[in-house]
């Protein structure tokens, strides 16, 4: 089950005014914005992180080639690698809410007419090289 998805081109990492290609070797740190999201993982589930360099047909190809956005006719496979080590740590921030307001109880699941969320999660940081 796809809980949440973000996407980002790595040219645009630093802006989207200002985009600048990754050079191969060089480790990046690169921050998902998945959006607003409020999901319960109950103990002893497990979640699964995809990172891909494209995800067309939903998200507008990606060729990986640096040039021109749309006009490019040719492509070539991209080498993805995440670090997580002590010097790149890589990390999925996903708050915990412990309390809740009085009046809410506890084993209401999440998605009901109580709209209490119980994992609320922001963005990824992943760092990776090209």
């Amino acid at each position: 089950m796809l809980v949440a998805d973000g996407i980002i081109r790595a040219r645009y990492r630093d802006s989207m005014a200002t985009p600048e290609l990754m050079e191969p070797g060089t480790i990046y740190t690169i921050t998902f914005d998945i959006g607003h999201i409020s999901h319960l993982f109950e103990a002893e589930h497990s979640i699964c992180v995809d990172i891909s360099s494209s995800n067309f047909p939903k998200y507008l190809r990606n060729l990986n080639t640096g040039g021109v956005l749309y006009k490019e006719t040719e492509w070539v496979v991209a080498e993805n690698t995440i670090y997580h080590d002590a010097d790149n740590p890589s990390y999925i921030m996903l708050p915990v809410i412990k309390d809740w307001p009085d009046g809410i109880p506890a084993n209401q699941p999440a998605g009901t007419s109580s709209g209490r969320p119980l994992l609320q999660g922001q963005s990824t940081n992943s760092k990776i090289h090209n």
